[in-house]
């Protein structure tokens, strides 16, 4: 029972060896010295999720400032129209 337990436990393959007094379970795993795969998926997950929501939030606020500047340019287009008008005027007054 015990081994059948730490058999579902473990997904990574092993080597087992069965002896009259007790059974000796070899991870092969450990003998490695690199990070497990399972750490390494959700390292990159974080990543690429991260990456992700900020080029989706990105993709929010910069048509947002672009429309902002826009109507800025507009507005001050607008304020200084009467003033253009207002120099042409004062150019042909002068000039006649």
């Amino acid at each position: 029972l015990m081994l059948k337990m730490l058999l579902q436990r473990e997904s990574r393959p092993m080597i087992i060896s069965i002896k009259p007094q007790a059974v000796i379970i070899v991870k092969i795993w450990n003998q490695l010295k690199c990070p497990s795969t399972d750490k390494w998926i959700q390292k990159m997950w974080y990543i690429y999720t991260t990456e992700y929501y900020s080029a989706i939030r990105m993709n929010e606020i910069l048509p947002l400032a672009i429309t902002w500047m826009e109507l800025e340019n507009i507005m001050l287009s607008k304020i200084s129209q009467p003033q253009k008008d207002k120099s042409c005027m004062f150019l042909l007054i002068c000039e006649s």
